[in-house]
């Protein structure tokens, strides 16, 4: 059970990911826009996308 939970959040942080490219936006406990603060973006994103495949048992 405790496997397919983290396989859920694996899979709604890769949507949340893709959502983010496509929104030029994330959220971490504000928002980060990508073309005003786009290093704070993509570092954000890019744990994100870590988060995602760790759960997902990429890592």
């Amino acid at each position: 059970m405790s496997d397919t939970i983290w396989q859920f959040i694996g899979v709604g942080l890769l949507i949340w990911v893709v959502f983010d490219l496509f929104a030029g936006h994330t959220w971490l406990r504000r928002k980060y826009v990508r073309s005003k603060e786009p290093l704070g973006y993509w570092i954000i994103l890019m744990m994100w996308l870590l988060f995602a495949l760790w759960s997902l048992g990429v890592f």
